[in-house]
């Protein structure tokens, strides 16, 4: 996410799926990323390791940094200032004349389905790390 001069917040990616698929197959896609993003957060230092492949020459940490700012809590969730800044970067893409018309966005919920996902643990929405509530 990134925080503009007028506190509007920019996801830095998404996911895009054709509504001509339908409710069930969008949410199943919906289903299926959320799983893969979260499965990548809870087994991060293998998904580094991997991603380090790709990382053009950066160190570990420098790819760390990289891939954090892609694959985060955000990814898994925008939440309600996640879904406002991607209304507000089309909405203002249009008014620049970057997009032809104006967008009729909507944005498919996925069931949780990974059980770190409960209520005693948290996401912790700066690092994508995940903390056990309680101290366990």
């Amino acid at each position: 996410m990134v925080v503009s001069a007028d506190q509007a917040a920019a996801a830095l990616g998404g996911n895009v799926v054709r509504r001509d698929l339908g409710d069930e197959l969008m949410r199943a896609i919906a289903r299926d990323l959320k799983a893969s993003i979260e499965y990548g957060l809870a087994h991060r230092a293998e998904a580094l390791r991997h991603a380090q492949g790709f990382s053009r020459g950066l160190d570990a940490d420098r790819t760390d940094r990289f891939v954090g700012m892609y694959v985060n809590a955000y990814t898994v969730d925008y939440g309600s200032l996640g879904r406002r800044a991607v209304a507000e970067l089309l909405a203002r893409a249009h008014a620049a004349g970057l997009i032809p018309a104006p967008v009729d966005l909507a944005f498919v919920a996925a069931i949780p389905v990974w059980p770190w996902r409960h209520k005693e643990h948290r996401v912790d929405r700066s690092s994508g790390n995940r903390h056990r509530l309680g101290g366990r």
